[in-house]
Order: structure tokens, then C-alpha cells, then sequence
């Protein structure tokens, strides 16, 4: 399923670690969780990669609970619900700094320097725009 120009559903739905534990709900999310994930692409990863004019690279997206326990992702995490993507590219700090100038509606954005990832969430009902470095 295509959710924008650039980004597919199926790109949000990869885990290996569901494949080694065969947690088959990983790849058939609710119609919410799949509604969220439309959300987020359509008002903060589709602008940013209109404007970055480059490849972004989703890292880890939707995670079904027991994918985000085995993780180690916090209970409280946005993957499961749909809300969150982990992303990564050539230039992470290009990223980070158009979300910002972009003035891009997000909950949260980390920057896990160790990891190579920026992680972006976005519910519209909470746009506190939190950002730091981890």
C-alpha cells in the first residue's frame, strides 16, 4: 500500500526480529495503526523528503508490542501505536535541521548519534515539538 509518493507501508512494517520470533501480527497492523502511519507520513516524513530531495530510509516504524518489548522500546513508545519512525540517510543533520526550519507539526524528534538515527513521532493531538540529542 502506498501511503505518499515516496514511502510505503511496507517499509514501516519490516522487523527481523518478527520474522526470527514469527510475530506474524507485526505485518497486518490494525486500521488504526495504519490510519497513524498515514498521518505521520503525510504531515512530517513526505514534506521533509519533498524538501531533502534525497533518500530517507525508514529504520524502524510500526512495531507491535511484542517486537517493541523485545526491542528494548519503552512501553510508552509511539511505534506501536503508529506514530513513530526511526529514519536515517547520508546527512542526518541536514535532517534535523529542516524539520526545524520547516516548522514540521512532530511530537518528538531524537537524534540517537550512536545509532544513525533521527526518531520522529507525530500525534496530532499532542504537537510539542520536543526535540533533543541522545
Amino acid at each position: 500500500m502506498k501511503l505518499s509518493d515516496n514511502f510505503h507501508l511496507s517499509e514501516f512494517l519490516r522487523s527481523r526480529t518478527a520474522i526470527i520470533n514469527d510475530y506474524k501480527e507485526q505485518f497486518h497492523p490494525p486500521s488504526d495503526v495504519v490510519g497513524n502511519l498515514l498521518k505521520l507520513v503525510q504531515n512530517v516524513l513526505q514534506p521533509l523528503r519533498t524538501r531533502f530531495n534525497d533518500r530517507i530510509y525508514v529504520t524502524s516504524g510500526y512495531r507491535c508490542i511484542r517486537v517493541n518489548t523485545d526491542v528494548g522500546g519503552v512501553e510508552n513508545s509511539d511505534h506501536p501505536k503508529g506514530m513513530a519512525a526511526d529514519v536515517t540517510c547520508k546527512d542526518l543533520e541536514a535532517i534535523w535541521i529542516l524539520v526545524l526550519e520547516m516548522h514540521l507539526p512532530f511530537k518528538q524528534m531524537i537524534w540517537y548519534k550512536d545509532k544513525n538515527i533521527i526518531h520522529l513521532s507525530f500525534d496530532e493531538n499532542d504537537i510539542r515539538r520536543q526535540y533533543w540529542v541522545n
